[in-house]
């Protein structure tokens, strides 16, 4: 849920809420997102404090090398069962 607007790493973002089911959280995991899409912070309540998880420092947009995102050449694609769904690899019928 959109909760308000701040500012990481010099850029403005829009905060986002969202209830911890991670275990690690008592409370909101808050997430700063940049018009982009681009996560710059995020906080959680852990052992009673809210405290930044992970947060951008510094920020510098560009080209990205293509080849970065290559599947390398040794890597055998397979394709997914249909019903299986990626994580627990549990089937995703009822």
């Amino acid at each position: 849920m959109l909760s308000g607007a701040a500012t990481a790493a010099g850029e403005s973002c829009e905060l986002w809420e969202v209830d911890s089911k991670a275990g690690f959280s008592s409370g909101p995991v808050t997430a700063c997102i940049s018009r982009d899409n681009i996560p710059l912070r995020t906080e959680a309540t852990i052992e009673g404090k809210r405290r930044a998880v992970m947060e951008v420092t510094e920020l510098r947009r560009g080209r990205q090398d293509p080849a970065l995102f290559a599947v390398p050449a040794n890597i055998q694609v397979i394709k997914m069962p249909k019903g299986v769904t990626l994580g627990n690899g549990a089937s995703g019928k009822q």
